[in-house]
């Protein structure tokens, strides 16, 4: 999983491949529990 923080925007996610293990609502929890609430 990579992320670059942005100024604004929010979160946007794309996957390259079949997530098994983990959902993009999963993502974005953890990256607002490290308080990125900007990322691409």
């Amino acid at each position: 999983i990579y992320f670059k923080r942005k100024k604004t925007g929010g979160i946007s996610f794309n996957s390259t491949l079949a997530l098994t293990h983990i959902d993009e609502k999963l993502c974005y929890q953890i990256l607002h529990e490290y308080k990125i609430h900007n990322a691409e």
